[in-house]
């Protein structure tokens, strides 16, 4: 329990340095909201969220105990690291066989504990725009949304949390599924700030990045039917491939999945084989309605780039 306890107080005294706050007046409330449950995080080799997103510098230790304390210690930001109050519940009753299942909002544990308690109860399926084509409501590719993957994708109910009412200013954010998306390709400028969000960075965070989009490929090997784009971003290693939905139209949504930290979705219309009006909907894996929201500008550099930036 000392060790525990002291890791909280560490933690909580230097991020509140950090962050201009009054330490000694986190620590009290601090070691009354997360000494049991990191204890029990601790007492079980709990492993919690540690996936990283480009461009979102989330606290990271490699140990389950240090994580805990380091990301409940500020309870403006334990929800966006997997410490809202139900998980606290969660974590603290659960038997150690099952605890990381209050991370897993999949799961029967994270249902029972936060689902079953939300403020309006369980959120929608994700369903096509009422206005949308035929092809967006029954693709024709035996999928539900035009893509495999991006069937399973929708059903997480941290992804319907935030499609409901992440679209800015309450408004569902809209995602353009169907089996024929445009061709999303090229480099593009991305400039823009977070205009709406919920337990996660503060209205008025600056998005400034670019990102490059090729290979647009229809079923391939080893992946779901659909189409994929692949892509890499700027001052990030590497390149990796994203699900695509969308119709003839122009319209589409681009499916970025940082496993174990979140998934980014991209809604948008390409015309003349440029992508304008894009929509960021960035949501958080470790807990249901953590989300942030974003109208972007993107500028065409390029209609052909390549990896890395």
């Amino acid at each position: 329990m000392r060790g525990t306890k002291t890791l909280i107080v560490m933690a909580c005294v230097a991020l509140g340095s950090i962050l201009a706050m009054t330490a000694c007046d986190e620590v009290q409330e601090a070691l009354d909201t997360c000494l049991d449950p990191c204890q029990k995080v601790n007492d079980c080799g709990a492993t919690p969220p540690g996936g990283k997103i480009p461009g979102i510098d989330l606290p990271e230790t490699g140990n389950g105990a240090a994580n805990c304390a380091v990301n409940c210690a500020q309870a403006e930001t334990r929800a966006m690291n997997g410490y809202s109050e139900c998980q606290l519940d969660c974590l603290a009753g659960a038997e150690c066989g099952n605890i990381n299942d209050c991370w897993d909002t999949k799961s029967a544990l994270y249902a029972d504990k936060c689902l079953e308690k939300r403020e309006g109860g369980r959120p929608p399926a994700v369903e096509p725009p009422a206005e949308a084509p035929p092809e967006a409501k029954e693709p024709e590719n035996d999928t539900k949304t035009g893509n495999g993957e991006v069937d399973e994708i929708i059903k997480d109910p941290a992804v319907q949390a935030a499609v409901e009412k992440g679209g800015g200013g309450g408004e569902p954010f809209v995602v353009n599924q169907g089996s024929k998306p445009p061709q999303l390709l090229g480099e593009y400028a991305v400039q823009g700030n977070i205009d709406d969000a919920l337990n996660a960075r503060p209205v008025g965070s600056k998005i400034n990045t670019a990102v490059c989009f090729k290979d647009l490929q229809e079923n391939p090997a080893g992946r779901a039917k659909g189409w994929y784009v692949t892509y890499c971003e700027k001052n990030v290693p590497g390149e990796d491939t994203a699900p695509i939905t969308g119709t003839e139209d122009g319209k589409f949504t681009a499916f970025f999945v940082f496993e174990g930290a979140a998934t980014v979705l991209f809604s948008g219309t390409v015309v003349d084989g440029k992508a304008t009006g894009v929509e960021a909907l960035v949501v958080y894996a470790a807990g249901v309605d953590v989300w942030e929201h974003s109208n972007t500008d993107w500028q065409n550099k390029s209609l052909t780039c390549s990896c890395p930036l």
